[in-house]
């Protein structure tokens, strides 16, 4: 506790935007090894930071380590694919659920399937329809055309928060277009609009590269609005 809130104020939020996030997301995993994955211990921990921001990247570093222990006897799991979601303290759950479709994968659900439970979050449908999205991103790397999940969705607000999180996770992956604007490239014409100011936003405001440096990642688009 003594030593959590210094760990990450090396990078500063506004010169350090994207290595902060890893940091303190680095963090949260720490925190949760440390503590012999008591996971309301950890979250209590990462509320010691400076601000909300910093809470929800250390939370998110919690819930992901939860899932991706290397000792699976010791996460606090159960086989309902919406635990721990629906049963820590409700300023938790939006970050949960937004790591929870891959605990779902991890039940042996289908994409369409998870779509379906996600639809059972109430309040936290949209945090859940973001995670799809990134957990799709693993095939948009490799085909574009093949991650389809996000547009087969039951209503237009699940299919864009699905492509958020799916492009938020390629932008992650390089660092720029390279990945992202080829899947947006694969969408259906209503989309696609949607797809490139997402990223291009997401790219400049969370990952802070330059303007610049987005238009060079033009050349991965064939979108002439690009």
């Amino acid at each position: 506790k003594e030593k959590v809130p210094q760990v990450c104020e090396t990078f500063d939020y506004r010169e350090y935007g994207n290595t902060r996030f890893q940091c303190l997301h680095g963090l949260g995993h720490a925190i949760l090894f440390f503590v012999e994955y008591d996971l309301n211990a950890s979250l209590e921990v990462c509320d010691l930071l400076a601000s909300s921001w910093d809470h929800g990247s250390c939370y998110g570093g919690v819930f992901m380590e939860n899932i991706f222990a290397a000792n699976r006897s010791k996460r606090h799991l159960t086989d309902n694919p919406h635990f721990p979601c629906n049963s820590i303290n409700e300023k938790y759950r939006s970050d949960c659920y937004i790591m929870q479709t891959s605990r779902m994968l991890e039940l042996g659900l289908s994409y369409e399937q998870i779509g379906k439970e996600c639809e059972k979050a109430g309040d936290y449908r949209s945090q859940c329809m973001q995670s799809l999205g990134r957990d799709a991103s693993n095939n948009a790397r490799v085909d574009p055309k093949s991650a389809t999940i996000c547009h087969n969705l039951s209503t237009d607000d699940d299919e864009r928060t699905c492509i958020k999180g799916l492009v938020y996770a390629l932008a992650d992956n390089s660092w720029d277009g390279k990945y992202a604007f080829p899947y947006c490239d694969s969408l259906p014409a209503e989309h696609l609009e949607y797809c490139y100011r997402t990223t291009i936003d997401y790219l400049i405001n969370n990952i802070f590269i330059s303007r610049g440096t987005v238009e060079n990642s033009c050349a991965y688009s064939s979108y002439k609005e690009c």
